[in-house]
């Protein structure tokens, strides 16, 4: 069975819809699927490639109108590559971004995996545009049951939604220890508005009152890391702040395992892969009660209100200074990520195809149009 997959990014633009494209592709390919990938192409990148055996065809994209989020963006090329596919399923990511447009003007049976908070709101007239194309494939794929409820509210019909979680390489890769602690580490995009590091930063004084000797690593890159340094500045942490940047996968891996508390602040999130790479290295976490993030960590971490720097810095307090209650939620993280490997996941998926075709081949046969 051949399965094109529309996705805006892909390696080596490190994310988490990158990260999860990547590895259902590469052990769909391993299965005996023929699996295509079709992105924008990035700065640096070649046209044709192939990344653990998964062929990636990168197109021009380009800004049609500037937005946030990338949403003016489009990619001609992609359309095409959908219109002429010989793929049995097209499956496009990344709720009313470009792909799921695309995805729109093939006759192929059409799979969506949404990869974004339902409730995050970003423009209105673009909120209320993007569910045409959810409504319109053949099957939704929602992370969570919260994704679930909110497609459902948007007119998706329950029976063509299927939750399907995001998973994670378990066992984790191996990484040396580093002699640095205490570490709280953050990894995210730097956006304030969606996830929130300037609500971590803010929480830092009253941490620093506990545990004076924390450093604070924030890894990842985005729009807003001068506003963020110039909060640490502003609010006298600069010198137990450290920005690391984009690092690759490895560099990631070596932080997650020497860290002593794993934290994100988001104000929206629909699922969050990293938290299941902290859990993976027996990490405990402390985050806010938003999107899915309830159902992706369930009893393996500290839940806060959103916008609140107060709870948050007494949450990383706690777990710096009470070493059994963090050992026992890392522990806890440990048995519950078994569940959420990525060779457990890619079977959903292959079940998922499976059904379409199925389904496609009883409809020709039946001379019905799909």
């Amino acid at each position: 069975m051949k399965i094109l997959h529309l996705t805006e990014h892909y390696l080596p633009f490190y994310g988490g819809v990158e990260t999860a494209v990547h590895e259902l592709c590469k052990r769909l390919v391993k299965d005996g699927f023929d699996v295509e990938v079709v992105c924008e192409r990035e700065k640096g990148t070649a046209k044709h490639e192939i990344i653990d055996c998964v062929k990636v065809h990168r197109v021009l994209g380009l800004e049609l109108i500037k937005l946030k989020y990338n949403v003016g963006r489009v990619a001609p090329a992609m359309l095409l590559s959908a219109i002429g596919t010989d793929a049995n399923i097209v499956h496009a990511h990344s709720y009313g971004f470009f792909p799921t447009w695309v995805s729109m003007f093939t006759k192929k049976p059409k799979v969506i995996t949404t990869h974004s908070d339902p409730t995050a709101k970003i423009y209105p007239l673009w909120d209320a545009f993007r569910e045409i194309p959810i409504r319109l494939c053949d099957h939704v794929v929602a992370t969570t049951e919260m994704e679930k409820r909110h497609l459902i509210r948007r007119g998706v019909r329950p029976e063509n939604i299927t939750v399907i979680p995001n998973g994670v390489t378990f066992p984790p890769p191996e990484a040396p220890e580093l002699d640095f602690s205490p570490m709280i580490l953050c990894v995210a995009r730097l956006d304030v508005v969606h996830k929130g590091q300037d609500i971590l930063l803010n929480a830092m004084p009253r941490v620093l009152s506990v545990v004076p000797d924390v450093t604070l690593f924030i890894v990842g890159s985005g729009d807003d890391l001068e506003k963020l340094k110039e909060l640490s500045k502003k609010l006298r942490v600069k010198k137990n702040v450290e920005f690391q940047g984009a690092v690759d996968q490895s560099t990631k891996n070596l932080y997650l395992r020497n860290c002593d508390v794993f934290c994100v602040s988001p104000r929206t999130e629909s699922f969050g892969i990293v938290y299941l790479e902290a859990m993976a290295y027996g990490k405990p976490i402390v985050t806010t009660k938003v999107g899915g993030v309830p159902e992706v960590v369930d009893d393996c971490a500290v839940l806060v209100p959103p916008n609140d720097p107060d709870s948050l810095a007494d949450a990383l307090a706690e777990m710096l200074t009470n070493r059994r209650r963090a050992e026992n939620m890392g522990n806890r993280g440990l048995e519950r990520v078994k569940r959420f490997g990525w060779n457990v996941i890619v079977k959903e998926y292959e079940q998922l195809y499976a059904k379409l075709e199925k389904r496609t081949r009883c409809m020709d046969y039946l001379n019905i149009p799909w």
